[in-house]
């Protein structure tokens, strides 16, 4: 190393691994919650809304949807606060909940996710 033009300098190791960690640019609002919300909005709007509807009437329905939504928010910024605890990396939220809270909580957590997107 010492006989290449340059050299190596000491230091410089260490400042190309942290140049090789970059930030993904989404926060917490736009990486988990924004597309929880419209997952399950879109779930309840395009799908169930007209049987509620006709079922319970519009001020019922819409008593449901929102405390529904209220339970959700409550959800998503929990499992975001977790999410947003360590760098993610391959496996996505369900390798992070993993990681952090037990194989018990990861596998469960997974299986929602895998229920959710399959639906």
């Amino acid at each position: 190393v010492r006989g290449l033009p340059g050299g190596c300098r000491q230091g410089t190791v260490g400042a190309m691994e942290e140049a090789k960690e970059t930030n993904n640019g989404l926060s917490t609002l736009n990486g988990c919650f924004v597309p929880c919300l419209l997952t399950i909005l879109g779930a309840v709007l395009f799908l169930r809304l007209g049987f509620a509807i006709g079922m319970m009437g519009l001020v019922g329905s819409l008593v449901i949807l929102l405390v529904s939504e209220m339970v959700s928010c409550v959800t998503i910024t929990s499992f975001s606060a977790i999410c947003t605890n360590g760098r993610m990396r391959g496996g996505g939220a369900y390798f992070m909940v993993s990681r952090n809270l037990g194989p018990a909580f990861g596998g469960a957590s997974g299986l929602l996710f895998w229920i959710t997107y399959s639906l």
